[in-house]
């Protein structure tokens, strides 16, 4: 065992190369995070062995050893955005909050999840792809949009047995708000309306939809949220 201090300590010993096992899954890693890189960077294009082997410095046939074709990688990229977009659905709304305050913040995680980058590039190749990459909906489905749906509709059942909110369905109310909030932050940058909504106007947008929701669901018809909601980031509300 070398002692701190000794001379030993210090002679510079060359790097290993990764071989084997392990460079394999290095080059892998390597490619696929090339891919994530240029879908996002350019939304709607497509990509190349060879553009990714230049932006990885690795030869086409180093790619070609991972990937058959550039449509196999384009489907492991998706799974790879897929699954890092459905890590961040794990949230939490602590079961005594208030429903006005649980709904606010529900809605603005939601919105700041369903307007991300990744969030729209998988709807887009969701509905470029069609039935190309059918997988893929049904994927979104189950690692997204239930989880969100299902986080929420925990909370509301809850809330219900405490006799708070006695007259509602917590499963369609959740579907409800999470399919509002989808089709407002996913629609307008999916049609390129041509004109970018401001701050205020999408603060005023889930306003709405909070004020919406909770006059159908939880409130009687003439109560309104006086709050005002501001868009939270990622990871705000409490995640488990």
């Amino acid at each position: 065992m070398l002692e701190l201090g000794s001379p030993t300590a210090y002679l510079v010993r060359p790097e290993a190369r990764l071989t084997g096992a392990l460079s394999t899954r290095n080059c892998y890693a390597r490619i696929v995070a090339t891919a994530r890189e240029l879908l996002i960077a350019h939304p709607g294009s497509s990509f190349t062995v060879q553009d990714i082997a230049d932006a990885t410095g690795l030869s086409r046939r180093a790619v070609y050893n991972h990937f058959p074709n550039p449509e196999a990688l384009y489907r492991a990229t998706l799974r790879d955005l897929l699954g890092e977009l459905g890590d961040m659905v794990e949230v939490d709304l602590p079961r005594e909050a208030h429903p006005e305050q649980a709904i606010q913040d529900f809605a603005c995680f939601a919105t700041a999840l369903l307007s991300s980058d990744i969030n729209l590039l998988i709807w887009a190749a969701i509905i470029r792809d069609d039935g190309a990459e059918d997988w893929l909906a049904a994927a979104y489905a189950r690692l997204v949009r239930q989880p969100l749906v299902r986080s929420l509709e925990i909370y509301l059942l809850h809330r219900r047995i405490r006799d708070d909110l006695p007259r509602l369905d917590p499963e369609r109310a959740a579907e409800q708000l999470v399919g509002m909030i989808e089709a407002a932050s996913v629609t307008p940058s999916l049609l390129k309306t041509g004109h970018q909504s401001s701050p205020a106007a999408r603060e005023a947008e889930i306003l709405f939809i909070v004020a919406s929701f909770i006059n159908a669901h939880l409130a009687p018809r003439e109560a309104v949220p006086s709050a005002k909601v501001m868009p939270l980031p990622l990871g705000a509300v409490a995640h488990r």
